[in-house]
């Protein structure tokens, strides 16, 4: 049976068509939209899969050829500068290409070499209208000052001259080739297009004559426009569009070798596309913010469209890319010097967008070429160059002062020694009050990375300048530039903190008001955080501590008065002072916020003000141990108390999932701290901990409440299974051992970071070893059983619940252990195997599908083995280094030899692969 979607193709394509290809009876705005509702039956026809798939293909493929025929039609086709629906029927008829190319690639392969060649005809014929257009915004054609019509009729006179010339060029072309005319080039390979060098020339030549004398036939004044619901069709939209085209081209493998031969052309005029606008220059002159935003947020324009082709041409060509962009850099500097010598004002342009490009790809780059023994791009010799010419030759231009900051910036693990510091100077130099703003954006940018790379003895002379440069910015710099401020502030103040000590009482009152007035921006209020955190990592603190502490005691004292992102902030800055502070200076810090603290989390609701309470309590713990309760000269079991107090509130039933996240985070702290005095209280805290467990739905929280009863199982094993075991169940029915083991092999899996998954595999351990005849009468879920070749739908799943074997807890929990030793080879494997790529010739639908899954899969364990801060907080910890494979293999062995019909009669529920883990450990 065909699929609804599938039999709507062969009535709607049809009548789609007819209206798209009248242009007498329909009018353009009408034809685009009958191009977007076959965009919209596109994308809608590319969800399907499977045998609705082959359907899909088998009604679409007949219809294909008509279709691509039409849109090189369109994309060949006049449109008048204020014509908006021509340019919007062009838009969309890019996008279906895009689209059809992402999702049906195999099966519009036979049509796509002609499209291909028109679509880069265009390409190359739009760049030097572009260029006029909307680069250096000069509608006219002509430079002197004769009215309006006599402009255009010179103009289209000599758009007309070069239309014949093109003509005669191309003919000449054809007799040359082989009589190739205008109706086979339809029906070329693009890779012999390409090769025909000549025939190639004079058809751009051709499309440039027509693409002139289109935006000559109207006038000129106002070529951006949009549509009548809001959408742009402008040339600029339509160059992008064509960007996105041939960004899809060069990823589907598909079509790579008919791309490669174009890709030093691709990359030259690339980069001429790159070039900022004259409308960016003022804009951006006028407003640095937008600048900075327009850059870091990669705003929407055909400058970005450039630098992601350029960077998914590195990706598909990685040798031939680079050897393409050293040629393009090098007539394009070439190009800029001619223009600057003929006094030429914008000559500074190309020279930018060539930077621009070259940083844009410099990881890359210097990839590929650390590979090779000549390399492409000669990028020391590049550098040098930018630093005579654009650095420390006087009155460069602001926007290329900048560009060669950055660009130097990216490339600054390829920058010689002698060159850094000199790069420094210049970075440094570019913050001094009277900068341009783009020098100064530059500047910043370039003193994150070039900082990191120079020695102290190099960076030493400089951070005076960087200081009072980075210190005076902080005073006058809108939002967006802030950002860059900060983050170079903090990396500074990292590379030689004895000297940032110094620049303390400069740096620190103006990040505290940042810091302030931003805090609910989450950005500038953790970049603000990040340089406080620098100043307190070195010998600054104690005056930095003596400044920002009575303003952080203060906005949490009056909590009834400030926000809730205020007292959350400022307590989010109190754990990261504190975790610079020695014993005496948390004393210090806490004698001044501690009751301010206890406070909030025995009467405040908010969540995120309680999880920084926590936080902070854990990390004072943690530093301090158990001599806090001795502080002040208080009674050590009153403090515990107070402690104790907010532990029961935040297990309170009431109290939400998020409000008490970081509660078993805060008992295992207390548990590794003060066993001694926490002990003994544990039975009065196991009720309402395991109630809590019962009732949580959020699994960070039941992980790490799972945690504390692994900690327990660590401390006494059997006195934690009886207090279990003599505690009724949450509602009644059953005794808490049976809830909290019942979680625990669910969830066991969701423990993530070396010390996590040591601690709960070395508790099961302990608790299996332990033999204790409440565990081993417990019966718990073991395989499914109502698993079948049917998928389980929502309709299935109400009709039939979940079926479950029940078996021992015992038998489930060597089931476990063996999972865990099968992991635990896997991430050895992981780190030793480098599988290459699939390189079969899929359809790229089938692609989508297996990159996604790849991904999925290709899940870095390094990462989740130090997830949620283990590195830092247990890497000194025995259980976080403990080889789990070694020390399951020894327990079960010794649980075997003691009682071998007994461990194997618990084998018996497992499945094939654990029972063959555990045959193999055995043997």
């Amino acid at each position: 049976m065909i699929h609804s979607d599938a039999q709507a193709v062969p009535v709607l394509l049809p009548e789609l068509l007819m209206i798209v290809t009248n242009n007498e009876q329909y009018r353009p705005e009408l034809q685009r939209r009958a191009l977007v509702i076959l965009h919209s039956i596109v994308n809608m026809l590319s969800n399907l899969s499977g045998q609705e798939m082959k359907q899909v293909h088998s009604v679409l493929s007949p219809m294909l050829g008509p279709w691509f025929a039409h849109f090189g039609r369109i994309l060949t086709s006049s449109a008048g500068s204020q014509d908006a629906a021509s340019w919007g029927l062009k838009l969309e008829a890019l996008k279906l290409v895009q689209t059809f190319v992402q999702f049906f690639s195999k099966l519009v392969a036979p049509h796509l070499p002609p499209l291909m060649a028109q679509a880069w005809h265009l390409f190359l014929a739009s760049q030097p209208v572009y260029q006029h257009l909307v680069i250096n915004n000069t509608p006219d054609l002509d430079a002197d000052q004769s009215g309006p019509s006599q402009k255009l009729h010179m103009a289209a006179e000599a758009a007309g001259l070069l239309a014949v010339q093109a003509e005669l060029q191309y003919d000449h072309a054809v007799h040359v080739h082989g009589g190739l005319d205008a109706k086979m080039l339809n029906n070329v390979p693009h890779k012999q297009i390409c090769e025909n060098k000549a025939c190639n020339r004079a058809g751009v030549a051709c499309v440039t004559a027509t693409v002139i004398i289109d935006f000559t036939s109207d006038s000129l004044l106002h070529p951006w426009q949009a549509d009548e619901d809001g959408d742009n069709m402008d040339f600029e939209s339509l160059i992008s569009q064509l960007f996105e085209v041939l960004i899809t081209l060069i990823g589907n493998r598909r079509y790579q070798e008919l791309m490669q031969p174009i890709v030093p052309d691709l990359i030259y005029h690339t980069i001429g596309y790159m070039q900022m606008t004259q409308e960016q220059v003022q804009e951006w002159s006028q407003n640095p913010d937008q600048y900075v935003a327009d850059e870091e947020e990669e705003t929407f324009s055909v400058r970005v469209s450039g630098e992601l082709v350029l960077d998914e041409l590195m990706e598909a060509f990685p040798e031939a890319a680079v050897a393409a962009i050293a040629a393009a850099v090098h007539k394009r500097l070439q190009e800029a010097a001619q223009a600057k010598a003929e006094g030429n004002s914008e000559w500074w342009r190309i020279r930018e967008a060539t930077l621009l490009a070259v940083g844009a790809v410099a990881e890359p780059v210097l990839e590929v070429q650390a590979q090779q023994d000549h390399p492409a791009l000669d990028v020391p010799a590049l550098l040098h160059n930018v630093l005579q010419q654009d650095l420390l030759t006087p009155n460069t231009p602001p926007f290329l002062t900048g560009r060669a900051l950055w660009m130097a910036a990216r490339l600054s693990e390829a920058v010689s020694n002698e060159d850094s510091i000199a790069f420094l100077q210049a970075a440094a130099g570019g913050l001094a009050p009277g900068q341009a703003p783009p020098v100064q954006i530059g500047a910043c940018r370039a003193i994150v990375q070039l900082s990191q790379r120079t020695t102290g003895a190099s960076l030493q002379p400089q951070l005076p300048h960087i200081y009072s440069g980075l210190g005076g910015l902080l005073q006058g710099s809108g939002e967006d530039t802030l950002h860059l401020v900060l983050e170079s502030l903090a990396t500074v103040i990292q590379q030689d903190q004895e000297k940032g000590a110094g620049w303390e009482a400069h740096i620190s009152p103006c990040v505290i008001q940042l810091w302030a007035r931003h805090v609910a921006d989450p950005l500038l209020a953790m970049e603000a955080g990040a340089v406080i955190e620098a100043l307190a990592a070195g010998p600054a603190f104690p005056n930095l501590l003596a400044r920002i502490l009575p303003i952080l005691a203060s906005i949490i004292s009056h909590a009834s008065s400030n926000s809730s992102i205020l007292i959350e902030g400022a307590l989010d800055v109190l754990v990261s002072l504190l975790k610079a502070a020695a014993p005496q200076q948390a004393q210090q810090m806490h004698s001044m916020v501690g009751p301010h603290i206890q406070a909030l989390m025995l009467h405040h609701t908010d969540a995120g003000i309680l999880q920084s309470c926590c936080q902070y309590l854990k990390t004072l713990i943690g530093i301090a141990g158990v001599e806090m309760l001795s502080w002040g000269g208080d009674n050590p079991q009153d403090r515990l108390q107070g402690l104790l107090q907010v532990v029961s509130r935040l297990l309170q039933p009431e109290m939400g999932d998020s409000c008490s996240l970081y509660v078993g985070s805060l008992i295992h702290q207390l548990l590794l701290k003060m066993p001694a005095q926490v002990g003994p209280i544990v039975p009065a805290l196991l009720r309402p901990l395991v109630d809590k467990l019962a009732q949580s739905e959020s699994s960070p929280l039941v992980v790490q409440l799972l945690l504390v009863i692994a900690q327990l199982v660590h401390l006494d094993t059997n006195q934690l299974i009886d207090c279990l075991a003599n505690q009724p169940a949450p509602g009644g029915q059953g005794n808490a051992l049976e809830v909290v083991m019942g979680i625990w092999i669910e969830r066991q899996l969701e423990f993530m970071g070396a010390y996590r998954i040591n601690l709960a595999t070395t508790a099961l351990v302990q608790m299996l070893a332990s033999r204790h005849p409440a565990l081993m009468s417990l019966q718990v879920k073991g395989q499914r059983i109502d698993v079948n070749s049917k998928i389980r739908t929502r309709a299935r799943a109400k009709k039939q619940a979940e079926q479950w074997q029940m078996v021992p807890l015992p038998a489930k929990l060597i089931a476990l252990l063996a999972d865990s030793m099968s992991e635990s080879a896997g991430v050895k494997r992981q780190k030793t195997d480098n599988k290459d790529d699939d390189s079969d010739d899929w359809d790229d639908e089938e692609d989508e599908e297996d990159s996604f899954t790849s991904n999925l899969l290709g899940l870095d364990l390094d990462d989740l083995a130090n997830a949620d801060g283990d590195l830092d907080e247990h890497k000194d910890d025995p259980m976080s280094h403990m080889d789990m494979e070694a020390y399951i293999v020894q327990q079960l062995s010794s649980l075997h030899s003691s009682d071998r019909a007994g461990f194997e009669s618990l084998c018996i529920a497992m499945n094939p692969a654990q029972l063959q883990t555990i045959q193999s450990m055995l043997t």
